[in-house]
Formats: C-alpha cells, structure tokens, sequence
C-alpha cells in the first residue's frame, strides 16, 4: 500500500485529482494496517500474555496456600537469614504465635527447643540447616515450648530452598506432635517389661514361628529355659529340635506337623538338653494362626 500510494503522488497532475486523493487514502489505510500489526504484536499480545502469566501464577499461589493451611503438621518458611516469612495454623497452635507476630522474627526466637533427656537446649535446626547447607532432623527427644509455657514432644526437619543459581534463599521447616505416639510408646515398652518379669517369676517363656521365614522369636525366659542366654544366637526351627531330648524329637516333631494340618492341636511335654547336658522338662502348648 505505501508503494502504490508513492506511485499515486508520482503520476497525480494535481493535488485534486484523482491519483492524488488515491495517494493519500492508501497512505491512510498503510500506516492503519501497519499500527493495528505493530499494536497486536508489540503490545496487546505481550499484555495478554503477560496478564495470564500473572493469573497462572495468583492461582498457583492460591493452591500453594491452600495445601499449606491443610497440612496436619506445622510448617515454618524463613529467608536467607532464617526470619519467619510464613506459617501455617498447625505451627500457630504449636509455638502459641500467629504469623502476624512472628513474621519478620528470627525463628529461634518462635521456637524453643529443648532436650527431654538432658533437660538442655537444642540448637535451632534452621540455624544448623543454613550454616552446614543441607537437610537436618530432629527426631530423639526434643521438646517445643510454646508461648504460654506449653510443651510438645515433637519430630522436625528442616529443609534448605535453593534457587536456579544454587544459593540458598530460604528454609522450610516441618514439625508434628508425636506426643500421643511417644506415650503409647513408652506403655508398650513398659507392658513388655512387666511381661518379661512376670514370666521371669513363673518360669513362663514364648515363642512365634515365622514359618515363611524360618524365624523364630523367643521371649528372654524362653531362652534361660533352653539353657542358653538372651539373644546369644539365630534360633531357627532345626535349631530348636536340636535342643530336645534324642527320644523326644520325633514327638514333638510329628506334634508340630499335626498342629499345622490342623488334626489336633500343640500340646506336648518334652526334655530340653543344655549345653552342659542338664535336662529340662517343659510342657508347650501352642496355636497356629493362619491367613485370612
């Protein structure tokens, strides 16, 4: 269009002509065709783009933050120098600060940790995780003391966020409250102890038989009982009727093979010969358990 409205100014007579205003129209309609191209692509295309770009990411923020807010264990995010950037409800309730109090706040001061054993402090892992550059757990015995003096047995990892570069620019750190699992811990432990000394008194002792794996467990008693100590070796099935009386094994062999087909159940008194050839006189009975 340019050229041919050049070409018009070139062969018009006068300004009045026809060849003329054809010049100054095509001129009009080029310099449109050229600002409508150089708009689209200079400036509403890379607006439009631009303007997605900026949705794409408010809605990934937007998920981000949902995920946060419903993660069951209390998340902390610091920058470079370890001050409190987010936190989700989870890590409100657990350290007794909203994020408005503890935003911009070195983490160390949010979270007070302590060791449940030795009753001293523990170095705050963001700190340890800026300064040696990798991941740091605390899983053994820390406790969280919150704002109003409330105390939570915790396990905590705090990972470093490494940029495109490979700088650090900031921690994220994830906390639970394992106090609930630790107590029923600490029962379960004292239950077998109470077991462990209640068959020390009655001369009781157990075992299981892991028949795919050839594996048998045996209470502490089980094996004073069988003349050998606490967990001194590998107790298989073959090892167990080498400890049983020459004319006994047979037995009680044949009395574990009718227990397994289900004919009739373990219930069977046999000798146990110690190492140094003392005999024992046990009475067993036992139930197979089978899969579903």
């Amino acid at each position: 269009l340019m050229a041919v409205s050049e070409w018009c100014f070139t062969v018009h007579a006068s300004v009045t002509d026809v060849f003329g205003l054809l010049g100054h129209l095509y001129k009009v309609m080029a310099y449109w065709f050229l600002y409508h191209a150089l708009f689209l692509q200079l400036v509403r295309e890379p607006f439009q783009k631009l303007a997605l770009s900026r949705h794409e990411i408010w809605l990934e923020k937007e998920r981000a933050e949902v995920t946060l807010q419903s993660i069951m264990d209390g998340v902390i995010t610091t920058d470079a120098e370890g001050r409190i950037l987010t936190m989700n409800p989870v890590a409100w309730q657990l350290t007794g600060y909203s994020l408005e109090a503890a935003r911009g706040r070195p983490v160390s001061e949010i979270i007070q940790l302590a060791d449940e054993t030795e009753q001293c402090a523990i170095i705050n892992p963001v700190e340890r995780c800026l300064r040696e550059q990798r991941a740091i757990a605390l899983s053994n015995h820390a406790m969280l003391t919150s704002a109003f003096g409330q105390r939570y047995a915790i396990e905590q990892l705090a990972s470093p966020v490494i940029d495109r570069e490979g700088r650090i620019i900031g921690v994220v750190m994830v906390f639970r409250d394992v106090g609930e699992r630790r107590r029923i811990q600490d029962q379960i432990q004292a239950q077998k102890q109470s077991l462990i000394e209640a068959q020390a008194i009655a001369h009781l002792g157990n075992w299981s038989w892991h028949i795919a794996s050839g594996r048998i467990e045996c209470s502490a008693e089980f094996f004073r009982i069988f003349g050998c100590e606490p967990n001194s070796r590998e107790f298989d099935y073959p090892t167990f009727l080498s400890t049983l009386h020459p004319e006994d094994a047979a037995r009680v062999r044949k009395a574990v093979d009718n227990a397994l087909s289900g004919s009739e159940p373990y219930d069977i008194e046999y000798r146990v010969v110690h190492g140094n050839g003392a005999l024992r006189h046990v009475q067993a009975r036992g139930k197979v358990q089978r899969d579903a």
